[in-house]
């Protein structure tokens, strides 16, 4: 009995022709729908960082700084001649070898208040532990349950038009920006009303690399553009 090869012209015998002119069409077609597909995602989000997303508390952070999870928000009314701070509760846990200085987090976690009449200025640190305590820095591989404490301001509002930038224009010497000491003791501008339309915080935390920087040679924490976490938080009353 005779055995001959398979006839590879009789039959499609696979999944695409063998025509090349057929081939290039396929491709073409294929090509523009990968690229409708892609922009759908694009459009409703599904392509975007997963981090980019509102999480829920409890969720977690992580960049080369830090670690950080976010429990709660909170606005403190303020009294006694201190004005509102927008405190959140959180679990934080460096990854430096080092330690670094608090300020730092303020270039890398950031927040902003709904519908927005507040905006934040400074950020303290507190640690849950020690309360009363002032925190310089942020200790390598310790895990702190913090309260990030930011003052809040009138959306617009500079933050040295206050009794501070007055006392700092002072004391830096200007002649012509004396210190103001009626300005120290005036009461902070009362900002209840819009302590109390304010309905959620945004707290963002961006990537972080640790790099010189622009204008000394000294190495810092620094933000990039990325956001590693967003975590939208409803306001408890303080």
């Amino acid at each position: 009995m005779a055995h001959h090869a398979p006839d590879r012209d009789e039959g499609s015998g696979g999944l695409f022709p063998a025509s090349p002119q057929w081939r290039a069409v396929i491709g073409i077609v294929a090509v523009a729908v990968a690229g409708t597909v892609t922009a759908g995602l694009w459009v409703t989000g599904g392509l975007a960082p997963a981090a980019a997303t509102g999480a829920e508390p409890g969720s977690e952070a992580s960049n080369d700084m830090l670690t950080l999870t976010v429990h709660e928000a909170t606005i403190n009314p303020g009294e006694d001649g201190i004005g509102p701070t927008l405190d959140v509760r959180a679990d934080l846990v460096s990854k430096d070898t080092r330690p670094f200085d608090v300020g730092a987090l303020d270039r890398i976690i950031t927040a902003e208040l709904t519908p927005g009449g507040l905006e934040t200025a400074q950020l303290e640190v507190v640690f849950t532990r020690y309360p009363e305590g002032y925190i310089f820095d942020i200790q390598p591989d310790m895990p702190e349950e913090v309260v990030l404490s930011w003052t809040l301001i009138e959306a617009g509002a500079e933050e040295e038009d206050g009794p501070l930038g007055e006392l700092s224009g002072g004391l830096a010497g200007d002649p012509s920006d004396p210190l103001d000491l009626d300005a120290l003791l005036e009461e902070p501008k009362d900002l209840s009303g819009l302590v109390a339309q304010e309905e959620s915080a945004t707290i963002t935390v961006a990537d972080a690399v640790f790099e010189e920087g622009f204008t000394d040679q000294t190495e810092r924490w620094t933000a990039t553009d990325e956001t590693t976490g967003r975590f939208i938080l409803p306001l408890d009353e303080g």
